[in-house]
């Protein structure tokens, strides 16, 4: 809590750097910003370098993740709102910290009457229809990217991961009713 995530100003001309995508610069791309709500993880998945047990292993410290305030993150979209940044990208999932955190942070953000879009990626689960709501309560648009990294149930849940492909589906018609746009990620190799 006592780090700043936002600090723009370090960077010349940083209008510029919010303009950039994971693979380029677009000079027309509205101004985004990935926005820290904790460290480390609090999942061990087969694949990941940044899981708990790796951060554990490398920090040696076991209580992880490390979470910030929410009066801390609403202080930085507060910040980058008003530093011109459009959509608010969550570095992590606000779901894996549980409901109280959640709902706390999103009622924090209508009160505030923040007006920014928002970007979620749930990689470890599909989120919960709660979650979802809130989710889009909170914000003018919001964006929710599903990485169930395979299409076989098997393999998803060999490699840590939940839900099945039924639940995708189920998942997929509950995006398309509320009116939330969704992308999903698969890996390959």
């Amino acid at each position: 809590n006592t780090l700043d995530f936002t600090r723009l100003n370090l960077m010349y001309h940083y209008e510029e750097y919010l303009k950039v995508s994971i693979s380029n610069y677009i000079p027309n791309k509205r101004p985004s910003f990935w926005l820290t709500l904790f460290r480390g993880c609090p999942f061990s998945c087969i694949y990941c370098g940044g899981s708990r047990d790796t951060y554990t292993s490398i920090f040696h410290y076991s209580k992880i993740p490390i979470i910030r305030e929410t009066e801390k993150v609403v202080d930085d979209i507060k910040y980058l709102e008003g530093r011109g940044v459009k959509i608010i990208r969550f570095g992590q999932d606000p779901e894996v910290l549980g409901s109280k955190y959640y709902d706390k942070l999103f009622n924090a953000i209508r009160k505030e009457k923040i007006d920014v879009f928002a970007y979620n990626e749930a990689w470890n689960r599909f989120p919960s229809s709660e979650f979802l709501t809130s989710f889009k309560n909170a914000f003018s648009n919001v964006n929710v990217a599903i990485s169930p990294d395979s299409s076989l149930d098997s393999i998803r849940q060999f490699a840590g991961r939940s839900g099945t492909n039924e639940q995708l589906l189920r998942l997929s018609e509950f995006l398309d009713k509320k009116e939330i746009l969704g992308d999903v990620y698969f890996l390959i190799g």
